[in-house]
C-alpha cells in the first residue's frame, strides 16, 4: 500500500512509528465497489503512542544437547519424564510426542494415543518435521513420523499457573513445521510470561485427502483433515499435560499466519475443539478457505493410479505400503493458482461441519474472544503464485485483474484502483488483491462474529521493515509474524528501536489476549471489540 497515493479506496493508512500505534475508523464506500469489498477506507486516528520499552531481540537458538542440564529442567507428563534445555530465565522441552507415529496402518487415520517411554527421555532437540514440499514439488525434508511439540516454559512450577499461547504454522497445508527458526518460542515466554506450544501437522496428501474407502474404515464415516485432527489432538495433549510445564489449561490461546491462520477458524468453528482453548487470533486468513468434498474420490484415485495401486480389496493396502515421499510427490500440486490447490480442507460434516462463515452465521462456533487481522500488502509476497511476470501495460494490470478476482469484481474494482495511483502496475495489483482476498474478507468475519454474540476484535499490520531483503516488499504476508514472536534477526534485518518497540507492543497484546481474553492492558493503546456501526481496526 502506498501511503502517498489513493489505494484501497483512497485509503490512507497511519504507519507506526516510535513505537506508536494508531486505532482507526473505516467509513462505508460506493455501491459500486460492493462486489468487491464491503471495506471502507477512510481513516481516523484516535488513539496516540505507547511508551517505547527497550529494544531486546532474541535470535533463535540451536538446541545443545551436550551438557545435562538441572532438575529444573525436567517434567513428568501423560508418557513420562522430559528432560529440556536450561536457557535461564526459561526451559525449552522439544520434539515431545502428542500422538502415536501416522504410519502403515495409522496412515490416513485419526491420529492415535501417543505411547509411554521408559527413564527420562532428551527434549533438547527438535524431532522430525512432516514430509513437505517446495514450489516446485520436491521433498524438502521431514518424516512421516512427525506428529511432535515444542514448549517453552519459565518454569515447570511457577507460583501461578502461567498463560499459554499455542502456535499453527503455515505453509499452504503443503510446508512448513513448527520448529522453524522463526517460531522459537523463549521470546514469548520469557516476556509474557508465558508458555509457548509451537506443532507439527500433517501436510499434503499425507494429511488432507478423502476417500469413500477411507470412509468406510473410519468410526465416523468420514475421511480427510488429519492434519485438523493433529492439531486437536495436539490441543488436547495441552489440556492434559501443560499444568505440568508451568501453564494453565484454563487460559489456552490458539494463534496462526495463513494456513495456521485458516487452521484457527476451523477449530473456532468446530465442535471436536469445544473446551480446548480459550481464545484464539487468526491471522492472513479469510476464514473461509475450505472446500466441499466432491472431487476428492477423483483426486485419491488419480494418486493410487500414479502409484500403481488399483481399486479393489488391497488398494488401500496398497496405498500404505508407498513410500511418504513418494505418495507426497505422486499428484504435483499446483502453486501457481493457490485458489484450486489439490490439497486442502473439506467439509465433511465431522471435524468441519461446514463453511466456517456458515457455523458462525448459525452461532454455533466455539464462542471465545476472537482476534482477526491481517497485513496491508499480503499479496506483495504471494504475487508470484499468480503470475509468472508482473504486468508491463495498462492491458496486462486490467486482465490480471480480472483473472485474479473474477471479471465481474474486477470490472467493478478497477476504477478504483487506478494504476496512475500506484508506482507500479504491480503495486495496483498486489493492492487490490490484498484487498479482496485478506483484507476485505477479516472485516466480514468480524461483523458476522459481532452479530453472534461473540467477542471479536480486529487489526491491519501495516508496518514497512527499515532494512534488509524485506525492506522493499511492504507490509507484505507473514511479515508481521517475526514481530509476534520477537525473532527480527532475519534475512539482513537489523531491527531500530522503534521496531522493537512495535514488537514488543505485539507480544504484550498476544500474551495478555492469552491470559484474559483481552489484550488490553499494560498501558498499550486501548484496543475496543468491534461492531458493525463504529467498524474500528487497530493499526500496528
Amino acid at each position: 500500500m502506498n501511503p502517498e497515493a489513493p489505494s484501497q479506496s483512497n485509503c490512507r493508512v497511519q504507519h507506526f512509528d516510535g513505537g506508536c500505534v494508531s486505532l482507526v475508523m473505516r467509513n462505508p464506500i460506493p455501491s459500486s465497489l460492493q462486489s468487491l469489498c464491503a471495506l471502507g477506507c477512510s481513516l481516523v486516528l484516535v488513539a496516540a503512542c505507547g511508551p517505547t520499552p527497550s529494544l531486546q531481540i532474541h535470535p533463535p537458538e540451536s538446541p545443545d544437547s551436550g551438557t545435562p542440564p538441572p532438575v529444573r529442567a525436567q517434567a513428568t507428563v501423560e508418557q513420562g519424564v522430559l528432560r529440556g534445555q536450561d536457557l535461564g530465565a526459561s526451559i525449552a522441552f522439544l520434539g515431545v510426542p502428542y500422538a502415536a507415529p501416522p504410519v502403515g496402518a495409522l496412515r490416513w487415520q485419526a491420529p492415535a494415543a501417543a505411547g509411554p517411554w521408559s527413564g527420562v527421555r532428551d527434549a533438547t532437540s527438535f524431532a522430525s518435521a512432516c514430509i513437505h514440499l517446495n514450489t516446485e514439488n520436491v521433498v524438502q525434508g521431514g518424516s512421516e513420523d512427525c506428529l511432535y511439540l515444542n514448549v517453552w516454559t519459565p518454569s515447570v512450577a511457577p507460583a501461578k499457573a502461567l498463560p499459554v499461547l499455542v502456535w499453527i504454522h503455515g505453509g499452504f497445508y503443503l510446508n512448513g513445521a513448527g520448529s522453524l527458526p522463526g517460531y522459537n518460542g523463549r521470546y514469548l515466554s520469557e516476556h509474557g510470561p508465558a508458555v509457548v506450544v509451537t506443532l507439527n501437522y500433517r501436510l499434503g496428501a499425507l494429511g488432507f485427502i478423502n476417500h469413500p474407502a477411507l470412509d468406510a474404515e473410519s468410526a465416523t464415516g468420514t475421511s480427510g483433515n488429519y492434519g485438523i485432527m493433529d492439531q486437536i489432538a495436539a490441543l488436547g495433549w495441552v489440556q492434559r499435560n501443560i499444568g505440568k510445564l508451568g501453564g494453565d489449561p484454563k487460559q489456552v490461546m490458539i494463534f496462526g499466519a495463513s494456513a495456521g491462520g485458516g487452521s484457527t477458524c476451523l477449530l473456532y468453528t468446530s465442535p471436536l475443539a469445544q473446551g480446548l482453548f480459550s481464545s484464539a487470533i487468526a491471522e492472513s486468513t479469510s476464514c473461509n478457505a475450505v472446500v466441499s468434498s466432491v472431487g476428492g474420490e477423483k483426486t485419491f484415485n488419480t494418486l493410487a493410479t500414479n502409484l500403481g495401486c488399483s481399486p479393489g480389496a488391497s488398494f488401500l493396502s496398497c496405498l500404505r505400503s508407498k513410500d511418504a515421499q513418494a505418495v507426497m510427490t505422486a499428484y504435483p500440486t499446483s502453486y501457481t493458482n493457490l485458489t484450486s490447490h489439490r490439497w486442502s480442507v473439506w467439509v465433511d460434516g465431522h471435524v468441519v461441519p461446514d463453511l466456517p462463515m456458515n457455523v458462525i452465521a448459525q452461532g454455533k462456533q466455539n464462542k471465545v474472544p476472537f482476534i482477526i487481522g491481517t497485513t496491508s500488502n499480503e499479496y506483495s509476497t504471494l504475487m508470484s503464485h499468480y503470475l509468472t511476470t508482473p504486468p508491463a501495460n495498462e492491458l496486462d494490470y486490467e486482465t490480471a485483474a480480472r483473472s485474479m478476482v473474477g471479471v465481474a469484481a474486477g470490472n467493478a474494482a478497477l476504477p478504483h484502483y487506478l494504476a496512475s495511483d500506484y508506482p507500479s502496475y504491480a503495486e495496483a495489483l498486489i493492492s487490490m488483491a490484498s484487498d479482496r482476498f485478506m483484507v476485505c474478507p477479516t472485516r466480514t468475519v468480524a461483523r458476522a462474529i459481532a452479530k453472534s454474540g461473540a467477542p471479536v476484535r480486529r487489526y491491519l499490520f501495516d508496518h514497512t521493515y527499515e532494512s534488509g531483503n524485506s525492506a522493499a516488499l511492504g507490509a507484505g504476508h507473514y511479515m508481521d509474524v517475526p514481530f509476534q514472536f520477537h525473532n527480527l534477526a532475519i534475512e539482513g534485518f537489523v531491527a531500530s528501536p522503534a521496531e522493537g518497540a512495535l514488537s514488543d507492543t505485539m507480544v504484550g497484546y498476544w500474551t495478555r489476549m492469552a491470559a484474559q481474553g483481552d489484550p488490553n492492558g499494560a498501558g498499550a493503546p486501548v484496543w475496543p471489540a468491534y461492531d458493525a456501526a463504529a467498524d474500528l481496526t487497530l493499526v500496528l
